[in-house]
């Protein structure tokens, strides 16, 4: 019987310990987030962030596009009314019977000029950025004239730079 006595008090003191913080409680192995789960919430999040950040790029360069064909589209509209309308020493292009464009001086300039940040180069608070040029073509008969607009729209990702041309027939009013 000693040794039930003994056994006992051993199983007493353990008690006594386990009470006082004597030794460590027992593990739980839901009680936290392990690392395994906190590193795939935070690959999903990168992947999440990254994904959300390429897709605001594009809507960003679509819009840009979007602009700037509007634009020349204006600019168009604006030099063929100037140039159908206009007293002859007003208008930007002579009527000529040379059929090359090169044969009278192209216009220029700039379909966008945005915002220059802090820290890039220059004087003005607006930049530069894709370039047109618009040149009249003498057709080989009447009412074949042309306004030829071309710019140049900037590469994005695997996209090369290209050239865009927009063309209007004109119809001079005789005055």
């Amino acid at each position: 019987m000693r040794s039930n006595n003994s056994s006992d008090k051993l199983d007493r003191s353990r008690l006594r310990l386990a009470r006082k913080g004597g030794s460590a409680p027992p593990l739980r192995i839901h009680a936290a987030f392990s690392l395994v789960e906190v590193l795939a919430s935070l690959f999903v999040l990168t992947i999440s962030a990254v994904g959300i950040t390429a897709a605001w790029w594009l809507a960003d360069y679509q819009e840009l596009l979007t602009r700037a064909d509007r634009r020349a589209a204006r600019i168009l509209r604006q030099y063929y009314e100037l140039q159908t309308c206009a007293p002859p020493e007003s208008r930007p292009f002579a009527a000529s019977s040379s059929s090359s464009p090169s044969a009278q001086a192209a216009i220029t300039g700039y379909l966008y000029h945005p915002r220059l940040i802090a820290a890039q180069a220059g004087s003005s608070t607006f930049g530069d950025s894709i370039p047109f040029t618009i040149s009249m073509t003498n057709g080989t008969t009447p009412g074949t004239n042309q306004l030829v607009l071309t710019y140049t729209i900037p590469s994005y990702g695997t996209q090369a730079t290209r050239q865009v041309t927009k063309t209007v027939i004109l119809n001079p009013v005789k005055l």
